[in-house]
């Protein structure tokens, strides 16, 4: 009972701050908040000097991150109208949100990779649980793309990721203490994985970059408490560094998922886009020889099974997106809106013109 009231007392404090923007799903996972936007959460943080350099929309991130990285007593550096003898207290200023952020996936059932309705459990099936601090603000999209009006979310954290596997039905996937109860009476197994992101030094000492733990009380204490004392170090201690990241990104819903549409698609990979289409990439259009710049608002039929899937890679890491449904070999599909991606590889939003089974 001791334990048990222990681990609420903390993470009420941990959560005490929480905010009330988008709640971040693993990368590739969509969710939809109350204010129609849509985040993909970066499974692999990338530094941000790496991620943003290069990009005429990003200099000013850029000259600034640099600045503070220089900073230091001999040598002041000046940002945002302040002097900065230290690089931590440099790039915390220029991260201006703090969020806590509880947010769950399915590892399992028929809605694998879907976006969850409900924080309840279903029986059998597998999850994974995330929660996230992070110190970040939020940047346009480092390409010259018009097209691409995603808002990039960049900053250090830590997350608390646990695994769970063999649950009873409706239990609650967003308390993580309740979790560990739930582990404890038998009602589940998993796993609990702490790690830190962006934030280094003396933290080392005290705090591991990452552990994993299986799931109980106990791991969820060490856990939060893990992450309270990231927070206070943070902004107390000298000898902790830390090297801003991209941490995911976020789209406004109507752009990403109109109602009538399945998801994208990959067309090819093409020298531009006044080549005609060719079959090697396994779609038929109805018009003999399209070229790939007048697709937009044509119909073409697969040759082979294709993916279909939540949203094209973006940038930083282009990783693929997950699949939200898998099409036959004769099915009949609308482009919907052509992009290019890195070096002319192009894919399409589509819709489905007919029940493809």
């Amino acid at each position: 009972m001791i334990k048990h009231l222990l681990l609420t007392l903390i993470l009420l404090s941990l959560l005490g701050c929480q905010s009330t923007l988008s709640p971040p799903p693993s990368h590739g996972q969509a969710s939809i908040n109350s204010t129609n936007n849509i985040y993909y959460a970066n499974e692999t943080p990338m530094e941000a000097k790496i991620a943003w350099q290069g990009t005429d929309g990003a200099k000013a991130l850029l000259a600034a991150f640099n600045d503070c990285d220089l900073a230091s007593a001999a040598s002041p550096k000046t940002v945002g109208g302040k002097a900065f003898t230290n690089p931590t207290k440099c790039h915390l200023s220029l991260l201006s949100n703090s969020d806590s952020e509880t947010y769950v996936r399915r590892l399992s059932g028929q809605s694998t990779g879907q976006i969850l309705t409900s924080n309840l459990s279903v029986e059998g099936e597998s999850y994974e649980v995330t929660m996230l601090w992070s110190k970040h603000t939020w940047m346009n999209s480092p390409e010259e793309d018009e097209d691409d009006i995603a808002r990039y979310q960049i900053g250090v954290g830590a997350k608390i990721v646990a695994n769970i596997y063999n649950i009873s039905s409706g239990v609650d996937l967003a308390d993580i203490t309740g979790l560990a109860i739930a582990a404890e009476a038998n009602n589940l197994t998993g796993s609990i994985t702490f790690k830190r992101i962006g934030i280094n030094g003396k933290l080392s000492e005290i705090i591991l970059p990452s552990f994993s733990e299986s799931l109980d009380k106990d791991a969820v204490i060490n856990a939060i408490q893990s992450m309270q004392k990231i927070q206070l170090l943070l902004h107390s201690d000298e000898d902790v560094t830390i090297k801003p990241s991209v941490l995911g990104y976020m789209l406004p819903k109507q752009d990403e998922v109109p109602a009538q549409g399945l998801g994208w698609l990959y067309i090819g990979h093409y020298p531009d886009d006044k080549v005609q289409l060719t079959a090697q990439f396994g779609l038929q259009p109805d018009n003999s020889h399209p070229q790939v710049n007048g697709l937009v608002g044509q119909k073409v039929t697969t040759t082979t099974a294709k993916n279909i899937r939540a949203d094209k890679p973006r940038f930083p890491i282009y990783t693929l997106a997950p699949i939200v449904t898998s099409v036959p070999s004769g099915c009949e599909l609308k482009i919907e809106k052509l992009d290019r991606l890195g070096i002319n590889k192009y894919w399409a939003y589509v819709s489905k013109v007919k029940d493809c089974g």
